[in-house]
């Protein structure tokens, strides 16, 4: 029942791994300032760049020309910027880098002075037509080194007025691009819907080729799994979220401390989709009860204590074995948490809540999708969450609850589900 992680978030980002500098035993370090953003690497020589630790040295990790990473924070190291791009084993010299030594560092999600946001929920593909990408800004109206491709499709998360145009923001408050360079695609009809004060409920359809079978084979071998792959590209964008009600839009909530009313709302929100999806897929369904929803609590109570989140390099395994024995489950890994993330200020409306549970929801299920653009090639917390991954409790019924921690505007999303086998550990 081990359940592995992928960095979830809803922002530019590309899949973790692994990062790296010259040292002469002497290194002059500074201290890492976060950040988040996607780097490639620009390398023209032979073979691969290699990584380094925090103070310098060189690793036995390497990473491809033009490889894509998510970058969470960097320092200066010898008088070099570095990117840390997994552990802190894991940096990059910015000179092999498409940033530079220039880091447009994340400060999260902010309000800006420049307007306020509005919320919107869908998909937006690049119609730039001149030269390169088209440059982003961040909230205050200011350029960073961040660029997105013409013909790339960016999932929408918020709007306003920057600099006197319409912009969308497609990640995080330093990931703003201007209106008329994108054009909405057919899926995103809830921009129309919230726009006019219609509401429905959401749900979320598998394509053609997610099947249980070809899930598995995905799972087992994610190099291989062409037809989850080409599933998993229709799928984030087809499923578009819908604004559900105007007491949703006018509800504000802190996600890290919900109250049990809305607490209970949120996870019913979450599990009532994963359930569609395992209900086409043929699985058994699951139920959010009190015992799990308390033991989500108390994980995500054991995250924010020891300031842990979706940045760090896996699970906070120690945490959830304690967690989990103290409520009765006696686990001694990581047998019950699929994690995820956003950025958000210290209430959001819980239409946006909801919207970026159904986001994570997404990514997880098709391919670990950081956006619409993928990489679609993750489906590990896919097999977790749908109970297909050649285990003793394939296809099994089980209880469910979902809970929230924060590192500043860095919320961590813990999906938390016991399946029946599971039950057996459970005293």
């Amino acid at each position: 029942m081990t359940k592995k992680k992928a960095q979830l978030i809803t922002l530019l980002a590309a899949c973790a791994a692994a990062g790296s500098l010259l040292s002469d035993g002497t290194a002059q370090a500074s201290t890492e300032t976060p950040m988040s953003a996607v780097l490639s690497v620009r390398y023209n020589g032979r073979g691969r760049v290699r990584l380094l630790d925090q103070n310098g040295n060189y690793q036995d990790q390497y990473v491809s020309r033009n490889s894509k990473w998510k970058v969470f924070g960097y320092r200066q190291v010898n008088g070099q910027t570095l990117y840390r791009i997994g552990s802190e084993k894991q940096f990059i010299p910015a000179q092999f880098t498409n940033l530079g030594s220039r880091p447009a560092s994340d400060s999260g999600y902010k309000a800006s002075s420049n307007g306020q946001e509005t919320h919107l929920n869908g998909t937006v593909r690049v119609s730039y037509t001149g030269r390169g990408g088209v440059r982003l800004l961040n909230g205050q109206g200011q350029y960073t080194s961040q660029t997105v491709k013409r013909n790339s499709l960016w999932h929408v998360f918020g709007k306003k007025v920057i600099n006197n145009q319409v912009m969308y923001r497609i990640g995080s408050d330093k990931q703003w691009i201007p209106a008329k360079y994108v054009a909405w695609v057919a899926s995103s009809a809830a921009v129309k819907y919230q726009n006019s004060g219609q509401y429905r409920q959401n749900h979320l359809v598998l394509p053609a080729g997610y099947t249980k079978a070809n899930l598995l084979a995905a799972y087992r071998n994610p190099a291989t799994a062409y037809t989850m792959k080409a599933a998993s590209r229709r799928g984030i964008v087809d499923n578009a979220f819908y604004p559900e009600s105007k007491a949703d839009d006018q509800m504000q909530v802190n996600p890290s401390n919900l109250t049990a009313a809305q607490q209970a709302e949120i996870s019913q929100f979450a599990c009532r989709i994963i359930n569609e999806a395992r209900r086409q897929i043929g699985v058994g369904q699951l139920t959010v009860d009190a015992r799990t929803q308390k033991l989500a609590n108390d994980i995500a109570a054991e995250y924010q204590t020891h300031n842990k989140g979706i940045n760090d390099s896996d699970h906070y395994v120690e945490g959830i074995v304690r967690a989990a024995r103290n409520n009765g489950l006696h686990i001694t890994g990581n047998a019950v948490e699929d994690e995820g993330g956003f950025y958000a200020g210290d209430t959001i409306s819980m239409t946006m809540l909801k919207s970026y549970i159904y986001w994570n929801i997404k990514q997880m299920l098709f391919g670990g999708a950081i956006s619409d653009n993928g990489p679609f090639n993750e489906f590990y917390h896919a097999g977790d969450l749908l109970n297909v991954r050649g285990e003793a409790d394939d296809n099994q019924s089980g209880s469910f609850g979902l809970s929230f921690s924060r590192q500043g505007s860095l919320i961590s999303t813990h999906f938390i589900h016991v399946s029946q086998l599971g039950f057996s550990y459970w005293k």
